[in-house]
């Protein structure tokens, strides 16, 4: 099944998974759900627990009722040995399943449980990493904060807005702080310590973020900070620790007068000697940051980041 995606639905086989799924199924009408997505290398799904907990987490936050992991494990098992590849990349969803009134959830609900095997996304592997600012800004909320809900609208306008070549880009939530990439985390390194921010407001708890909690200190991270930063990195299960060369920062301004229409916190302006004008033949001046990407504490990160994913992987042959 080389190349293919591989649908089970509560633990067996679909044979059409395009209609595996009811129109009034919740998941699908209200985006009542959570998923993660982990990467599984040499037959085991790495760093299980962190995916594992973040599923439990999520459940309990979303009240649904709690997840039967002994059988969802040995599902992923059988489904594994079905696919008949060594590494490819493993989603997991859960829904509410049909029934309700509207918004209001059903008391016992027709929990669904979603997995899919495909292959490993072929990236392109190129000498510098280069981000850019959203123009998109991220929502606060405390309530689903952490949780990797079903409604990723602002993520998937963030990529639909970033420009061509760009590997990433760095969102800002309705309050003017630094929370995240379009489908990562974000550390800075800055005199000599690895900061990221807290997921207490808006962001995603991400399974590999929480591989370097033991390295990184929580905080409000700024603008300011990001630019000041000696180092810029984000962390994905899938493509794991990604360190950024260059910050394009054309959005800026763009950035700055949606935070002013819609009465959002006064955005400051770039500090100077921070940024530079940087000409490209023909093209527009582009407004970049540039970060150092040989820090000494890139290999602590890297080595903690890989220790966790197989330390705590699943087996699944």
């Amino acid at each position: 099944m080389s190349g293919e995606v591989l649908v089970w639905k509560n633990f067996h086989p679909v044979e059409n998974a395009e209609y595996c799924i009811s129109v009034f199924e919740r998941g699908f009408q209200y985006g009542d759900g959570f998923f993660t997505t982990a990467l599984i290398k040499q037959s085991q799904l790495l760093n299980w627990s962190a995916h594992k907990a973040r599923l439990q987490m999520s459940a309990k936050r979303l009240r649904f009722p709690e997840l039967d992991f002994e059988t969802l494990e040995q599902s992923l098992r059988n489904q594994f040995i079905t696919y008949g590849q060594t590494d490819c990349v493993c989603k997991i969803m859960v829904t509410r399943g049909v029934g309700g009134r509207g918004y209001l959830p059903p008391e016992t609900p027709d929990v669904q449980v979603l997995s899919m095997l495909m292959p490993v996304p072929d990236f392109k592997h190129q000498p510098d990493n280069v981000a850019q600012v959203s123009p998109i800004i991220l929502e606060i909320s405390p309530e689903t904060s952490g949780v990797k809900h079903l409604n990723r609208l602002s993520n998937v306008l963030a990529r639909k807005t970033m420009n061509v070549g760009f590997d990433e880009a760095v969102m800002l939530n309705a309050f003017g702080q630094v929370q995240c990439a379009t489908q990562s985390n974000i550390f800075v390194i800055k005199d000599h310590q690895i900061i990221t921010p807290r997921v207490n407001l808006s962001g995603v708890e991400g399974t590999a973020r929480s591989c370097l909690l033991t390295l990184a200190k929580e905080q409000v991270l700024t603008m300011d900070d990001v630019l000041n930063a000696d180092t810029l990195f984000f962390t994905n299960a899938v493509r794991g620790v990604q360190v950024i060369n260059n910050l394009n920062l054309n959005n800026w301004s763009n950035l700055q007068r949606k935070f002013l229409q819609f009465g959002l916190s006064q955005l400051q302006d770039l500090p100077a000697g921070i940024c530079f004008p940087k000409v490209v033949g023909d093209e527009k001046s582009e407004i970049m940051k540039t970060f150092e990407t040989k820090s000494p504490l890139l290999e602590k990160v890297q080595q903690a980041f890989l220790h966790h994913q197989y330390q705590n992987a699943l087996k699944l042959n």
